[in-house]
C-alpha cells in the first residue's frame, strides 16, 4: 500500500509537472509557431530564482517574484531575438529557440556558477493514506497546475485576444496585414511561457537539489506536448497525465535509469499509429 501511494504521489506531481511546462509550450506553438527548446532552461532559471528570494520573501512571496521575473524575461526574449523570426521556417525558429537556449544557461553559470541550491514545499504536512503518506505540497502542486491550465484554457478560447493569438499562428502574414498587434499577441505568448515554465521549475525543484539538470525536465516533458498533437491543450495534459505514470512505473520497475528512454520509445509507438498525436489534426494545403 505504501508503495503504490508513493507512486501515485509521484505521478500527480509530475503529471503537474509536465502539464505546466506543456501548457506553455502548447500556447506558444499555437501563438508564433515556434517550438521552443528553451521551456526547460525558463524552468530552471526560475528555480534559481525562487532558491535566492525564498529565504526573504517565503514560499508565495518567492513564487510570485519568480513567476514575474521569468514573465518579465520571456519579453525580452521575444523582443530580442523571436521577434525578428517573424515570417521566418519553423526550422529557423527553433534554432533559434536553441541559441536563446544556450544563452540562458550562460546567464545562469554566470551568477550561480555550478553551486546547488534548494527550495523548501510550502508545508510538511502529509495526507495519511493506509500506511502510505501523500505530502500536501504535491497536492498544493496539483491545485496550482489544474487553476493555472483553466485560467490559460479560458484565456485562449473563450477572449478576443486569445482569437488573436490563434488567428496568427494560422497565418502570421495574413495577421499583419489585417491590422493585429503582432508583436504585443506574440509576446504575451512568451509571457505565458516564461510564467508556466516558472512555476513548474519551482514545484519539481521542491523535491530535488537546484542544478543544471533540471534543464532536462523540459525535454522529458515534450513527448507529452507531441502525443497531444502540439496545438491541444487537452491533448497535452492527457499525455502529461500518461508519460508521468510510464515514467513512474518504469522508473520503479527498472531501477530509475530508464524511465526517460521507455517515455521516448512510447511516444515514437504511438507516433508510428497516430502520426498527428492523439489530438492532433490533418491538415491540407492547396497546391
Amino acid at each position: 500500500m505504501r508503495v503504490a501511494v508513493d507512486l501515485v504521489a509521484n505521478v500527480v506531481l509530475l503529471a503537474a509537472i509536465f502539464g505546466l511546462v506543456n501548457v506553455g509550450l502548447v500556447v506558444l506553438y499555437r501563438s508564433t509557431g515556434v517550438l521552443s527548446f528553451a521551456q526547460g532552461h525558463l524552468l530552471m532559471f526560475g528555480a534559481y530564482i525562487m532558491s535566492t528570494v525564498q529565504p526573504s520573501l517565503g514560499y508565495w512571496g518567492g513564487l510570485a517574484v519568480t513567476v514575474g521575473v521569468i514573465a518579465v524575461m520571456g519579453v525580452v526574449i521575444y523582443a530580442t531575438t523571436m521577434r525578428f523570426m517573424l515570417g521566418k521556417s519553423e526550422f529557423e525558429k527553433v534554432v533559434m529557440s536553441f541559441l536563446v537556449a544556450l544563452i540562458i544557461t550562460q546567464v545562469i553559470d554566470l551568477i550561480w556558477s555550478t553551486q546547488s541550491r534548494s527550495i523548501s514545499p510550502p508545508t510538511s504536512a502529509v495526507i495519511g493514506i493506509g500506511a502510505g503518506r501523500l505530502p500536501w505540497s504535491s497536492v498544493i502542486s496539483l491545485g496550482i497546475a489544474v487553476g493555472v491550465v483553466g485560467v490559460l484554457t479560458f484565456l485562449i478560447f473563450r477572449t478576443v485576444p486569445g482569437l488573436r493569438m490563434r488567428a496568427l499562428a494560422h497565418n502570421e502574414t495574413l495577421a499583419v496585414y489585417s491590422g493585429m498587434r503582432v508583436h504585443r499577441l506574440s509576446g504575451l505568448a512568451w509571457v505565458v511561457a516564461g510564467a508556466t515554465a516558472a512555476i513548474a521549475g519551482v514545484v519539481f525543484a521542491q523535491t530535488s537539489s537546484v542544478t543544471f539538470s533540471l534543464a532536462d525536465i523540459g525535454l522529458l516533458a515534450f513527448p507529452a506536448a507531441v502525443l497531444g498533437g502540439l496545438k491541444s491543450i487537452p491533448g497535452s495534459l492527457i499525455g502529461s497525465v500518461v508519460l508521468a505514470a510510464i515514467f513512474t512505473v518504469a522508473n520503479y520497475l527498472l531501477g530509475g535509469v530508464l524511465g526517460g528512454s521507455v517515455v521516448y520509445l512510447f511516444m515514437l509507438a504511438v507516433l508510428l499509429v497516430l502520426p498527428f498525436g492523439l489530438f492532433g489534426r490533418r491538415t491540407a494545403q492547396r497546391l
